[in-house]
């Protein structure tokens, strides 16, 4: 490489106020079985959302929210 670039930012790792973040997916379908139990359920595929909230109140130290959202099926049973 011939030459480099550099971007200053003003907004250093450790100076943030805050931080944020959202995500989308897709969680595979399989089987959903416990030890205590033995009745095996399966789950179908379906999509998940998730997103975060950070607010710093001093460097590595934050308070925040976490959302995670992932619909699924639940086939009761009598035991």
């Amino acid at each position: 490489m011939y030459g480099s670039v550099h971007a200053q930012t003003t907004n250093l790792l450790f100076d943030r106020k805050s931080d944020f973040g959202i995500s989308a997916g897709l969680v595979g379908s399989g089987e959903v079985n416990m030890d205590f139990d033995p009745y095996v359920t399966k789950k179908n595929a379906s999509f998940f959302i998730k997103g975060f909230y950070d607010s710093y109140m001093i460097p590595k130290l934050s308070t925040g929210l976490y959302i995670q959202i992932i619909p699924a099926t639940v086939n009761l049973h009598d035991t």
